[in-house]
């Protein structure tokens, strides 16, 4: 990171003088003028809200409205995932391999994972069912 901090500082150095006096010191100077400049353009820029909080409540909206295919979709390709590893580790629990309890242990693991993530998933986004 300093690195790249002081390729900066060299590389916009020459265009932050006046009359031959160096305007900014030090790297940590120059990303602090530069931060200072983009925070001030942003805060300028701000004014009525009201459009970007209906797109937000837009976007709030549609994603409710999508959770549920969401939802069936994972459980889909659980299933689908699932349903052949099973029958392979049952193939290989008959065989007396040694890995099969390992391989067990995994599924059921990636089955479970799968299923509390898609009961989570309204919580994360702040919808209900």
């Amino acid at each position: 990171m300093k690195k790249f901090v002081k390729n900066v500082a060299s590389n916009l150095g020459g265009c932050l003088l006046r009359k031959g006096k160096q305007i900014v010191r030090s790297s940590r100077a120059l990303v602090t003028v530069v931060m200072a400049l983009v925070a001030g353009t942003v805060f300028a820029q701000s004014g009525d809200v009201s459009a970007g909080a209906s797109a937000l409540q837009g976007v709030t909206s549609d994603i409710a409205a999508y959770l549920p295919y969401v939802q069936a979709l994972i459980y889909i390709i659980a299933a689908v995932l699932t349903a052949p590893n099973a029958i392979g580790v049952f193939h290989e629990w008959q065989n007396g391999d040694q890995e099969a309890k390992k391989h067990t242990i995994a599924l059921v693991g990636g089955a479970i994972f799968l299923v509390v993530a898609v009961q989570s998933l309204p919580l994360f986004f702040g919808a209900g069912d």
